[in-house]
């Protein structure tokens, strides 16, 4: 199994800095994260805003990290004319000198308070959008969303999400935060959908605070990152709240790192 971090982590660092960060706490893979705006002001990966794709990547390599996914955050749909797949990821995959592993995409969601009649029509487009994105990775994921007031979240549902997977033959980014925003036992969620995981956002949950740093919330991680040693999750990601005073040795970031790989024994 791949362990990896995401560079969401390091949105209020620059990039190559981040990369340096990530560097030197030990790890050899991450998740990029592309740049996004949209929705309600929603803002992702501002770092990468001024930094074309070519350059991102050389950047990546040039730091001796690999990447192991790529994460469109996007998903926000206007209108039925609208993919909910951000063609920017392209420019990335092209610019690669090695197969992509995984590719994470969210579920579309629009501003609607009930949006069922919508995701009936739309979810065809949705499913040729995702089936497109085959030839350019191993595996395509899709990630569990929670519900957000003023939108209509596709795909909340454990069952409804989890045979969309099996109807378009993908797979599933397994969020532990976002089910815990949604009030979903994440070792139930987590059974349910165990066949078609193949990646998973790790971070902890406290209160209605989201991708808190691991151990500082209420989920039970330990046991929960136990199970995953049983399951055909291929690739596990931070994604969570990390503090880092210290670029050359960032403390808490290499203690994160080592609580997982103890408790996987890898």
């Amino acid at each position: 199994m791949l362990l990896s971090i995401s560079t969401a982590t390091f949105y209020d660092r620059p990039f190559q800095e981040a990369l340096c960060i990530i560097k030197n706490a030990g790890f050899e893979n991450i998740e990029l994260v592309i740049p996004w705006e949209g929705g309600d002001g929603w803002k992702m990966a501002q770092h990468l805003k001024e930094i074309v794709p070519r350059d991102a990547i050389k950047m990546i390599d040039d730091s001796g990290l690999r990447l192991a996914s790529i994460h469109d955050a996007s998903g926000v749909i206007s209108d039925n004319s609208n993919s909910a797949i951000d063609k920017l990821i392209f420019k990335y995959i092209d610019n690669l000198s090695y197969p992509l592993d995984f590719l994470v995409v969210h579920p579309p969601h629009i501003k609607s308070d009930s949006g069922n009649e919508w995701w009936d029509s739309y979810k065809n487009s949705f499913s040729q959008d995702i089936n497109s994105l085959k030839q350019y990775c191993k595996h395509v994921c899709v990630e569990n969303l929670p519900k957000w007031n003023n939108y209509y979240v596709a795909l909340t549902e454990v069952k409804e999400l989890f045979e969309f997977s099996l109807e378009n033959d993908v797979f599933i980014n397994f969020d532990t935060t976002h089910y815990a925003q949604s009030k979903v036992d994440i070792f139930a969620a987590f059974n349910t959908l165990n066949k078609r995981i193949k990646s998973i956002h790790l971070s902890d949950y406290l209160g209605d605070k989201a991708h808190v740093f691991i151990g500082d919330g209420s989920l039970d991680l330990k046991n929960f990152i136990k199970n995953i040693n049983n399951s055909g999750v291929q690739l596990l990601t931070l994604e969570c709240e990390i503090e880092v005073d210290n670029i050359i040795f960032p403390e808490k970031l290499i203690y994160a790192k080592e609580y997982v790989e103890d408790v996987l024994n890898i």
